[in-house]
């Protein structure tokens, strides 16, 4: 017999299986695996990338324990907690040089312009963000 979830046992960081002949099996994480929906009930994670278009956002990430939007202008908005929406963390990286829309590769939405590049991914433990510097030939210009 197949190992079959056990999904109201559910926690942030485990599943229980049933394996049959009264054996169980339970896969913990030090990183969440689900989060709890509206109803309270325990979800699978899933840190892609949807369509967001409320307020302005045209990208977000709800299928974590946080919650996290983007615009193409850059803004970032971070919720802590997914389904308080009034207490949140902005930042804008579009200050750097007059952002356009970004790209969406995968589960990073990426700006790339002649002098740098900025990538920022949605994960289960939060936000990365990294930016690149591309080579403009040794040449320092104001």
């Amino acid at each position: 017999m197949p190992p079959v979830e056990l999904t109201y046992k559910r926690t942030a960081h485990a599943k229980h299986y049933a394996l049959g002949d009264g054996q169980y099996q339970a896969k913990i994480t030090v990183h969440p695996q689900h989060y709890q929906d509206e109803n309270g009930d325990w979800q699978d994670c899933d840190d892609s990338l949807a369509v967001d278009g409320a307020d302005g956002f045209g990208w977000g990430q709800n299928k974590l324990p946080h919650r996290i939007r983007l615009k193409s202008d850059g803004t970032v908005r971070y919720y802590p907690q997914r389904n308080d929406l009034f207490s949140y963390l902005e930042f804008n990286v579009g200050a750097l040089g007059g952002l356009t829309a970004p790209i969406v590769q995968g589960k990073s939405l990426v700006w790339d312009r002649p002098r740098f590049t900025i990538k920022i991914r949605v994960t289960k433990r939060g936000i990365k963000f990294s930016a690149t510097l591309k080579d403009v030939g040794n040449k320092i210009q104001n």
